[in-house]
């Protein structure tokens, strides 16, 4: 299946970056984030969480949250691959 970003745009919690397209990390295809769904941000590579009340349309998550996504293979995965991306631009 191919995996066709869409346009979402927030702005993150931590380094203030608008990221303004999003695409899944699974096989399936999703048609847009939801409330709760987790984020890494292309800029700095922290964790928020889509967040449709928020004006930035995205927060920081909670500790339990934090706890539990870090936990998660493939996010772990997906930050391990933006870490090595940001390592090899620097380069």
């Amino acid at each position: 299946m191919t995996k066709i970003p869409f346009e979402h745009s927030t702005v993150c919690p931590f380094c203030g970056k608008v990221n303004d397209l999003a695409s899944t990390t699974t096989s399936v295809q999703i048609m847009a984030p939801v409330d709760g769904d987790a984020s890494i941000c292309i800029g700095c590579g922290e964790i928020s969480i889509f967040d449709s009340k928020e004006p930035t349309g995205a927060r920081r998550p909670t500790n339990a949250e934090y706890d539990e996504i870090v936990a998660d293979p493939i996010i772990k995965a997906a930050r391990g691959a933006w870490l090595e991306i940001k390592k090899e631009l620097a380069k």
